[in-house]
């Protein structure tokens, strides 16, 4: 999917492997965490598929570099990126995440661990959204990237607190088991 993205930034603007990767990164407002190897994969992918080509260019980069070759969407590229996009999603994407795995790994342990585990979830995530939300007053000097932009950021914005939201209800869910334990641990140790 990342070569259609590339493919379509480059419609706007002929551009190198790094000027993509920053183009990128201020379109999404790094919510969409990309290193570089994967936009030179792109490149190359795109490259061999004759979906883009590259021209010569002789200003310097941000970076200081001589990057003398700057890419377009040749065609074929285009329509490739055009079928993509004519394409409805097929389904959902799947949930895969790292805190849900934890969960389930320490419910097999013990309820304790996985309060625990919420919690320092619970804790990172409202970290993650407090960065999101100072970012909400940051522009974007391309206005075309700014809109992309501020989706991205909404977008991660209500997917965090969504996460949040879960997460308080797993700890919720968890609460009355918790209470069981002690009292249980109480009534051992006054044994």
């Amino acid at each position: 999917m990342l070569r259609y993205a590339v493919t379509a930034m480059l419609l706007r603007r002929a551009d190198h492997g790094y000027g993509l990767f920053r183009r990128f990164e201020e379109s999404t407002a790094g919510v969409w965490q990309l290193n570089g190897g994967s936009v030179y994969h792109a490149i190359k992918q795109l490259t061999a598929r004759k979906e883009i080509a590259g021209t010569d260019a002789s200003e310097p980069t941000i970076a200081g570099g001589d990057e003398s070759v700057r890419y377009v969407p040749t065609e074929p590229g285009e329509m490739s990126l055009h079928g993509w996009l004519r394409q409805p999603l097929r389904r959902p994407e799947a949930y895969r995440s790292e805190v849900a795995l934890r969960l389930l790994a320490a419910l097999q342990v013990d309820d304790e661990c996985a309060v625990g585990q919420i919690d320092v979830a619970i804790e990172l995530y409202s970290a993650h959204l407090d960065t999101l939300e100072a970012q909400v007053s940051e522009n974007s000097t391309d206005a075309q990237a700014e809109v992309c932009r501020e989706l991205m950021l909404d977008g991660a914005l209500r997917e965090t607190r969504s996460r949040l939201a879960w997460l308080e209800y797993c700890r919720v869910r968890l609460s009355p088991r918790l209470s069981h334990l002690e009292s249980d641990q109480e009534e051992h140790n006054a044994s």
